[in-house]
């Protein structure tokens, strides 16, 4: 028996492709694995990144080799505003609520996982950057799926 996990790039790609097809982030730029934006001009802005993979035992009696794959991804959300905090936190959450509708809509992200776990969202970093109130958001969630065996 041979087991296979999952690709994570697979997964990465299928977040990627999920939130440029939705159509309330339409004029959003989305990059997977690439720097993370710092230029609050290139706002609205997301970045989809891996996080980790958590390979716990699942069923006993299925061999050694049989595991869930739980792969930690993130969403970096980042808006801007010309005049105030609080305006780009609005844009912010805007953008929240649309990011994480379109992954709930899609909880098998085109079919890469079984299910969609742990949603977190944090908020590492509000600045003033070139003139323009400048926030970060990051969405931690887990999608679960079974390692295969062929």
């Amino acid at each position: 028996m041979n087991i296979r996990p999952v690709n994570v790039a697979d997964i990465t790609q299928a977040v990627a492709d999920l939130l440029a097809a939705h159509p309330d982030l339409a004029g959003v730029q989305i990059e997977q694995g690439e720097e993370i934006n710092a230029s609050p001009t290139a706002c609205p802005w997301l970045g989809v990144y891996r996080a980790g993979i958590k390979y716990p035992t699942h069923t006993l009696g299925m061999g050694a080799g049989y595991r869930r794959q739980a792969v930690e991804l993130i969403v970096v959300a980042q808006a801007s505003h010309p005049a105030a905090g609080r305006d780009c936190a609005r844009e912010l959450e805007d953008l929240l609520q649309h990011v994480i509708g379109a992954l709930l809509s899609d909880p098998s992200l085109r079919g890469t996982v079984d299910v969609l776990d742990e949603f977190e969202v944090r908020y590492p970093d509000y600045r003033r950057q070139d003139g323009r109130y400048f926030q970060t958001a990051f969405i931690y969630f887990t999608g679960v799926t079974n390692v295969t065996a062929y």
